[in-house]
């Protein structure tokens, strides 16, 4: 059976689209002329590319304003990486996560029109706005804290990419208005036993150690990354 190269593409508040990576090159952007175009004003006209040699794929940097990130690491300005299977790519505000698989396989495709249910059994969605959370497709049975809805919610604007312990303090409480990481740590463990199906060995909001959080929006691909 052929493989083929794709990328969901996930951006804040929104659906995950899968998209077929061009046999060669696949050019990334805001402008119209990209092959994949991401309306985002923190992403440039011309991004960045991925681009196919032989048996392996790249990621490229084309001297971005705001550069390129692979897994939550920086790439240099003008730099590239080779990619791995489920390797998150951050261009601007967007999560790009990088697959192979046999054609026919359906298995990435996480979310529906308006997030109404999901395609992959361990996929979460976070609709802040209406106060919703969908897991596995359904409905989260729970009410999340104010507190806790802003935890995922920034969570989940970067989802697959590390969110730091200030990223996240801040996004709750504001910039300063936070005293010790104990306050995060025990935030974390109430919401853990909200959206985690077994709280004590959490597989959607993983810890980094020394760094901060991360949210799986897909175990299976989020495994083969590490």
């Amino acid at each position: 059976m052929e493989r083929s190269r794709h990328v969901l593409v996930k951006a804040p508040g929104g659906r995950a689209t899968d998209r077929v990576i061009q046999p060669a090159r696949t050019v990334i952007g805001r402008g119209a002329e990209c092959d994949l175009v991401i309306d985002s004003p923190f992403v440039s006209k011309v991004h960045a590319t991925i681009e196919v040699r032989g048996d392996s794929a790249y990621v490229l940097d084309m001297k971005s304003r705001n550069g390129v990130l692979v897994n939550g690491r920086p790439l240099p300005r003008g730099g590239e990486r080779q990619l791995r299977q489920g390797d998150d790519i951050g261009i601007g505000d967007c999560v790009i996560t990088y697959s192979e698989r046999d054609d026919g396989d359906e298995s990435t495709q996480l979310f529906l029109d308006g997030g109404a249910s999901a395609g992959g059994s361990d996929a979460i969605f976070v609709d802040a706005q209406r106060w919703k959370v969908w897991i596995q497709g359904e409905p989260l049975p729970v009410t999340l804290s104010k507190q806790e809805m802003e935890l995922l919610k920034t969570l989940f604007e970067k989802a697959g990419s590390v969110c730091t312990r200030e990223e996240l303090c801040d996004g709750v409480w504001g910039e300063g208005r936070y005293d010790t990481w104990n306050m995060l740590n025990r935030l974390v463990l109430r919401l853990r036993e909200k959206v985690e199906p077994d709280p004590k060995n959490p597989t959607l909001i993983v810890t980094i150690p020394g760094v901060g959080y991360m949210l799986r929006i897909h175990e299976r691909l989020a495994e083969s990354s590490l």
